[in-house]
């Protein structure tokens, strides 16, 4: 399925759940969104709807859809990440016979608004369809690879060792593996001295789980270790992913994939033990900026009150995440503000960090999670950058974006190869850190200028 294609779905999905659930007309309550086709642009879309028979005409029916479709649309833009939200036009779909339409009516809208009902996300459906068929194979296979990004974080890191210790309860064999190292402020994490950097020797998976992965080549070199046999299994809250996987689930409504791995397990109704709470806390934690970012929903909160209540310790996690280094970790980010730089009037800012810097400080692997707040902070700012040379292989700079402003930076960062979410996003590119900043500042200021700002 093709980025049109799974646009056209999601839109298909939320209208229904839209007209069923929140557009303020009872006479609308039979229609039922068949299908929804969209332009390549993404900026119209056509949707076919079939009406139930009765006193009122499709053509009553649809006039009462387009004076509903400003609404419609404006919620959509609260739910859907994309940069324009299509105008929408509503049609009768006259493919559908008649002696199905009833049917398919009750059939449809009950399905769909039960599903609106049960999840508590806010403004967007969870797709348990899919949920279910990696349950299914959960339960059903033994031998599982999980792995996530280079330059792991809280939520890479987090919802890996939950997801291992889950399947390792259920007798599963369970290895994770990831490129870099976890950061000595995860460390504490029960299971984190499992992280390996190779797959060891006789181990086969059936079974490769990608975790907050928008394209499989962010696993890095761990890809070499794949046979190709493998089932792969694509978990992430990227609106850029590419769904590279053979089941892809794919939520941007969701805050992380701590928080998707938390939604599986109590679709399996899961009693989440202390370990797990704590990694799925963590992932949690770290992936909304503590709960800052506008990724953080109700249902964000709510399921970090439940992981409260089954042993995640907030207080603690915290403190040895962000309140636990040491003086040359404090030292390098003093060395890294010193490079802050401002672009573009001061609506753009930069900070670097180079591998000298951590070797000075005798840092191997550094935690710089927070870093790009303090750019993003300063006031004017609506783009900011942080370059890092990258600590494990030379002559790469990873980049990490933040929007303040109206500005996507998941097109910037794709740009060059990456991707993310609108307002946070990264890439990778080979070569100088000088190389990077001149690219990287040139592309943002363009996107300004193109702006008419």
């Amino acid at each position: 399925m093709g980025r049109v294609d799974r646009v056209a779905e999601s839109l298909r999905r939320e209208i229904s759940v839209i007209i069923q659930s929140e557009v303020d007309d009872p006479g609308l309550s039979g229609v039922t969104v068949t299908r929804v086709s969209i332009t390549r642009d993404l900026k119209s879309a056509r949707i076919y709807c079939v009406f139930p028979e009765g006193e009122n005409t499709a053509k009553y029916l649809l006039g009462r859809l387009k004076r509903a479709s400003r609404f419609i649309r404006s919620v959509l833009a609260s739910r859907i990440e994309l940069k324009f939200v299509p105008s929408l036009a509503f049609f009768e779909d006259e493919e559908q016979s008649p002696c199905s339409r009833i049917d398919q009516i009750f059939e449809r809208v009950e399905k769909e608004h039960a599903e609106f009902q049960r999840t508590k996300m806010e403004g967007k459906a969870m797709d348990k369809e899919t949920v279910r068929k990696i349950i299914e194979v959960f339960q059903n296979k033994d031998d599982f690879l999980i792995t996530a990004h280079v330059n792991p974080e809280g939520d890479s890191v987090g919802s890996q060792i939950a997801l291992s210790l889950m399947l390792e309860k259920m007798g599963k064999n369970v290895v994770v593996v990831q490129q870099d190292p976890v950061p000595d402020n995860l460390r504490f994490l029960r299971g984190s001295g499992s992280v390996m950097r190779e797959v060891p020797d006789g181990f086969n998976a059936s079974v490769v789980v990608m975790l907050d992965c928008p394209v499989k080549e962010r696993v890095g070199k761990v890809m070499r270790e794949f046979s190709g046999e493998e089932l792969i299994v694509n978990i992430d809250h990227h609106v850029s992913n590419e769904y590279f996987g053979d089941i892809n689930w794919v939520e941007s409504g969701m805050s992380s994939a701590g928080e998707m791995i938390y939604c599986i397990a109590a679709e399996m109704g899961w009693d989440i033990p202390e370990d797990m709470a704590e990694a799925l806390y963590t992932a949690i934690l770290t992936d909304t900026g503590m709960f800052n970012y506008e990724n953080t929903s109700k249902a964000t909160h709510e399921a970090a009150g439940d992981l409260i209540s089954r042993g995640a310790d907030p207080v603690s996690i915290h403190k040895k995440i962000y309140e636990s280094k040491s003086p040359g970790e404090v030292r390098l980010l003093g060395r890294v503000l010193s490079t802050l730089e401002l672009f573009a009037d001061g609506r753009i800012s930069c900070i670097s960090m180079t591998r000298r810097m951590c070797r000075d400080e005798e840092i191997d692997v550094p935690s710089t999670d927070e870093f790009i707040n303090f750019p993003r902070s300063v006031k004017g700012v609506e783009i900011s950058v942080f370059f890092k040379e990258d600590s494990s292989f030379e002559g790469r700079v990873n980049v990490s974006f933040r929007s303040t402003g109206g500005y996507d930076v998941n097109s910037l960062a794709a740009k060059f190869g990456g991707g993310g979410h609108p307002k946070a996003a990264g890439c990778v590119i080979e070569g100088t850190l000088e190389k990077a900043r001149d690219l990287v500042i040139s592309a943002a200021a363009d996107i300004l200028e193109k702006n008419g700002s």
